[in-house]
Parts: C-alpha cells; structure tokens; sequence
C-alpha cells in the first residue's frame, strides 16, 4: 500500500532566474511547483559486488506528483542579473525489488522513501539587450542534498541507503523574449555541467521555461515547466552507487516587480 507525504518547500532565498531588463530592478513572487520524480539507482553489496538498476518508480512506487510551494525574488543592475531558486521534494511508496539493491535481495518488498533538495543559484550579464530579445550567458551552481532510503518490510529489517550532497558548478545561459504589441515575456535559462565533484561524479542538465504576463503595471502572473536531470556515480556508506535522476513539472504563480 503505498503512502502520500505532505510535502513543503519555503526558502528564503528562492528566485525567478529573470528580472527585469533595465536599470535596478527587483522581484518578488509566489509560485507553485508540481514535480514528478523518475530514474533509477543501483547500489553495490558489503562484499564489493555490483548489481542491476532498481527503478524508482516501477520496483520502489515512488511516482507521486508532487506540490511544492516556493517563494522567489530575482534583481539586477548595470546589465547583471542575480538569481536563485530552491524546492525540497519528498516521496514514499511501498513495492518489491526487481534486482538486488546493497545487501536487499531481488523479491523483497520495501518500504522507500526519497528525500531531495535542490538549490540552484545563478549570475549573468546581458550581451544583447534590445526592445526584443535579451541574452545572458554566466556562471551558476546547484546544490544537491539526495536521500534514498530503502527498509525491508518484514524479515530481518534490514535497509540500505544512498547519500548524496554536495555544490555543483554550472555554465548557465539566459533568453527573453519579448513579443511586440503583446503584455508578454517567454523566459528560458539552461545550466549543465559534467565532471567530478567530491564523492561523486556525473553529468547535470537544469532547464526552467516561463512565460509571464504582466496584467497590471508591476503585477504578473506566469506559469511554465522545469526539467532537472543529473546522472551521478560515487560512494555512499562505503559503497559504490550508481543514481540516474529526472524531476520535471509544470510551475504557476505571481509576482511583483519593484
């Protein structure tokens, strides 16, 4: 049977990763994020021996939508434009292992349990910047906190786990688009990295769309889409794990420029 957690994610720092484009600008806005969990992890035994994949949704039931509430504020000056965003996602489901998982044999049903938050930070510098387009290239990071907690129903109880945390640089680029005689903005930025970094290694894939509104003078409303991939290898416990990650869904809100 598998259980629904609440789920809840206000940090104090989150941003739109866009602002305004001229002169001092600030945001502030209140946004909704539903997302949607797949991929698949694979985690060695105590002996050192390698085994399958164990998918996240079909053998651990962790396939919730989630609902997460942010809070988010960008700003800029003199071309540059500062921006973060963050949510904390969490999932549960009960279901049996269609290979082995550390020292959890194939067949044995489990309790799962993943626990992620995902804080990605942004600064650019608009290169082009006409009534129409602005572009942005710069640097960012993202930074993970990943536990995947797997406990056997019955049994001998035993339970394994993979751990990972950690900062990520990012090569980050920013598009606006701004359609004549319309109260319209489309809003892309893309971050990606491979490499290593700490215990791990892997490759990272972050890309936010948002087409925004401007109803009244200041006052806007938005909604878009996030797709957030990383592929990740190292040690967790003293064991080698191998984790293949997807969090995508759609965002709605409204904000307020100043």
């Amino acid at each position: 049977m598998k259980r629904a957690i609440r789920h809840s994610a206000v940090l104090p720092f989150l941003a739109l990763p866009g602002c305004v484009t001229a002169g001092v600008g600030f945001e502030i806005s209140a946004s909704a994020f539903l997302p949607q969990l797949r991929g698949d992890a694979a985690l060695e035994d105590s002996g050192g021996g390698s085994n399958q994949d164990v998918g996240l949704r079909t053998d651990l039931d962790l396939d919730d939508v989630d609902v997460v509430p942010e809070v988010r504020i960008a700003a800029n000056a003199l071309g540059l434009n500062l921006a973060a965003n963050a949510f904390r996602t969490e999932q549960s489901g009960t279901g049996t292992l269609g290979a082995d998982f550390g020292d959890l044999s194939v067949g044995t049903d489990v309790d799962s349990r993943l626990d992620l938050t995902a804080i990605h930070g942004a600064l650019t510098l608009d290169i082009v910047n006409v009534s129409f387009l602005r572009l942005a290239p710069g640097i960012g990071v993202d930074y993970f906190d990943l536990e995947l907690d797997v406990d056997e129903i019955g049994g001998a109880l035993d339970s394994e786990r993979i751990q990972l945390d950690g900062p990520v640089p990012l090569v980050v680029v920013q598009a606006e688009a701004f359609p004549p005689f319309l109260p319209l903005e489309l809003l892309v930025e893309a971050g990606g990295i491979g490499g290593e970094f700490g215990d791990f290694e892997g490759l990272l894939l972050d890309v936010e769309a948002l087409l925004r509104w401007e109803v009244v003078d200041s006052v806007e409303i938005f909604a878009g889409y996030r797709y957030l991939s990383f592929e990740a290898e190292g040690t967790s416990s003293g064991n080698d794990f191998d984790a293949d990650v997807l969090l995508n869904g759609v965002l709605v809100g409204a904000g307020i420029r100043f």
